[in-house]
């Protein structure tokens, strides 16, 4: 339930739908928006209230175990809302608040830089990689006249993939993380 309510309404389905769409490839059906953010939470809590109208003590056959032992189980059932509890405030300590520690850090997003796309594209830096061998003595590539405006080129991509218009262009670019280039690996094909 917390889960359904933190992506639908606090994260957001529009950005989570983008970020499904950069991961599978392919856009999600409406229908599985009006399932987070409408239908679930319903049922979840439907189900929740059920459950408290028709809980009884736990027992074996007619059996019902003693007070301590129920006292057990709840506390093991609420061991993981404690340490969840608790990590929420160790994190609100640690970053002096709500706000600064709900925002992500500078690395968040996909791990491969080629899945660095869309609102994920601002932390790297994309440069041109030419099919061109022929560096000169100074370390510069020699581009070829019928070659398009590589600038412009990446002005558009940049703009689009903020957007995630899904704008190809004819040369791949890859991105440098640390002075390294980095390919994906259909690029090394």
């Amino acid at each position: 339930m917390i889960e359904l309510i933190a992506i639908a309404w606090v994260y957001g389905h529009t950005r989570f739908l983008e970020d499904l769409y950069m991961m599978l490839g392919f856009k999600v059906n409406y229908y599985w928006v009006a399932m987070w953010k409408f239908v679930a939470p319903v049922i979840i809590v439907l189900i929740l209230i059920a459950s408290g109208i028709q809980f009884s003590p736990s027992g074996y056959g007619d059996f019902v175990f003693p007070t301590w032992v129920q006292g057990v189980g709840w506390g093991l059932v609420s061991i993981p809302i404690v340490l969840l509890l608790g990590t929420m405030l160790i994190q609100l300590i640690r970053y002096g608040g709500f706000r600064n520690a709900s925002r992500p850090q500078k690395d968040w997003g996909p791990a491969l830089p080629e899945n660095r796309t869309g609102r994920y594209a601002d932390y790297l830096e994309v440069v041109y990689e030419s099919k061109k061998e022929d560096i000169q003595k100074n370390g510069v590539i020699e581009m070829d006249k019928n070659e398009p405006n590589i600038v412009e080129q990446m002005k558009k991509r940049r703009e689009s993939a903020q957007y995630n218009k899904g704008y190809e262009m004819d040369e791949k670019p890859v991105a440098e993380q640390n002075g390294h280039t980095v390919q994906s690996e259909d690029d090394k094909l």
